[in-house]
């Protein structure tokens, strides 16, 4: 069982040719912010999926203890990319992770799984490979998704085939193994998905916004452009 086969990786790559690494540092500010939370301070970590490896090497260099850090990743395009950023307790591996034995103190799949046919046999290996594990997962179905159809841009070629709201997204977790520890949104259509909007983006962050603040459920339910961070054991 691999993350996304080479073909899928393939097309994910030429529609995302910068495989959204201008949000790398976005994206491992609040990863350390959930470690930091719960007081995990791992030796080991393993990115699976980890495209061209810009979030786990910003983890790594971020941490405020050394550990032994190590991405997979299946397309061909990202890894030669990833193993760029290579250093010392920083390496990069073309493959399928769950292939090999070893066990780390912490797994991340940084959206990934909404990507994988059999998501569910997937995360159970992903469930006994690592002490705590760390999933970023988009939520695509909201109210505002739905009265818009926005599914005809996630559902592309090497897009996501599989969406999520909060409780189906911890359900999926918890049903392939998953102790939940600790969760939260993350607002990306807040923080970095918020520029050269036109007057209907615009209106629409602007109730968006408003609506998260008073209540985050909702805004996430209704409006949408979050995601999820969820720690498990």
């Amino acid at each position: 069982m691999q993350a996304l086969s080479p073909e899928h990786s393939s097309v994910y790559l030429k529609l995302n040719p910068t495989w959204h690494v201008e949000d790398s540092a976005w994206k491992a500010g609040y990863i350390l912010k959930m470690l930091e939370k719960n007081g995990i301070k791992p030796s080991s970590i393993l990115d699976v999926g980890c495209g061209v490896g810009e979030v786990l090497s910003q983890v790594s260099s971020r941490l405020p203890q050394p550990a032994v850090c190590e991405g997979y990743e299946m397309a061909g395009d990202a890894y030669l990319e990833a193993v760029k950023r290579q250093k010392d307790g920083l390496s990069y591996f073309q493959g399928d992770a769950f292939q090999t034995a070893k066990k780390y103190d912490l797994l991340m799949m940084i959206d990934v799984f909404e990507h994988v046919e059999d998501c569910f046999s997937f995360l159970k290996k992903a469930a006994e490979k690592a002490t705590y594990k760390l999933y970023h997962i988009p939520l695509d179905i909201s109210v505002y998704a739905v009265i818009i159809n926005n599914f005809k841009y996630v559902r592309v070629p090497g897009g996501h085939i599989n969406y999520y709201t909060k409780a189906t997204a911890l359900a999926t977790l918890q049903e392939t193994g998953h102790e939940i520890v600790d969760w939260f949104y993350t607002p990306g259509a807040l923080e970095v998905n918020n520029k050269n909007l036109g007057l209907k983006g615009s209106t629409v962050n602007f109730f968006r916004r408003l609506l998260y603040k008073m209540n985050k459920d909702a805004g996430a339910k209704y409006f949408g452009g979050f995601s999820l961070m969820v720690l498990t054991k």
